[in-house]
C-alpha cells in the first residue's frame, strides 16, 4: 500500500531489547498528513537500519510504502502501519502557460470584400446577412484547417 502526504511530525527515537529474543531493536514514528480535500494523519513507522535508510523531517513531501500489522495483547488489538519504503514525492508540475504557446490571434475586423455579400448558412443552408465581426465562412475557413465552404 501507498500513502503520499507531507511529514507534520517526527516522533522521539524508541529503542529496546526484545523480551524473546534478547536482540537491540529500534523505532521512528512519523506523522504523515495526506493533500486531499479532507486531510487524514496517519502515524507510520520505521524500524531497524531503514531509520538511517530513509532520513526524513518536518516538512517533506513523500511517498510511503507500507504493510499493516494487527497484534492482540491482553484481550486488545493494535494496528502498526510498517514503512518498508519512503521516497521524496516530486516537486508538483508548474502551472499551465509556461511552455505552451498561445494560438495566434484572430482578425476579428470585418473584411470588405464580404461584409455587404449574403452567403449561405453552413449548418442550416439558410440565406444570411453578413455579421458584422466575422462571417462564418472566414470563422470556419480560420478553425478547421482545409475548409473550402458548402458544398452541399
Amino acid at each position: 500500500m501507498e500513502l503520499k502526504g507531507r511529514i507534520i511530525q517526527v516522533m522521539p527515537l524508541q529503542s529496546g531489547i526484545g523480551q524473546v529474543s534478547g536482540k537491540e531493536w529500534k523505532k521512528q514514528e512519523y506523522i504523515l498528513e495526506t493533500q486531499e480535500q479532507y486531510p487524514r494523519k496517519v502515524c507510520f513507522q520505521l524500524s531497524g537500519n531503514r531509520i538511517e535508510q530513509y532520513p526524513l523531517s518536518v516538512g517533506e513531501e513523500v511517498i510511503v510504502s507500507f504493510d499493516l500489522e494487527s497484534r492482540e495483547a491482553k484481550g486488545r488489538w493494535y494496528t502498526d502501519v510498517r514503512a518498508w519504503k519512503v521516497e521524496k514525492a516530486q516537486p508538483a508540475a508548474p502551472a499551465a502557460g509556461g511552455d505552451i504557446v498561445p494560438p495566434p490571434p484572430v482578425d476579428f475586423a470585418p473584411d470588405d470584400s464580404t461584409s455587404d455579400m449574403p452567403f449561405l448558412c453552413v449548418c442550416s443552408r439558410q440565406q444570411k446577412t453578413p455579421l458584422r465581426m466575422m462571417s462564418e465562412r472566414r470563422f470556419f475557413e480560420s478553425m478547421v484547417p482545409g475548409f473550402g465552404g458548402c458544398r452541399a
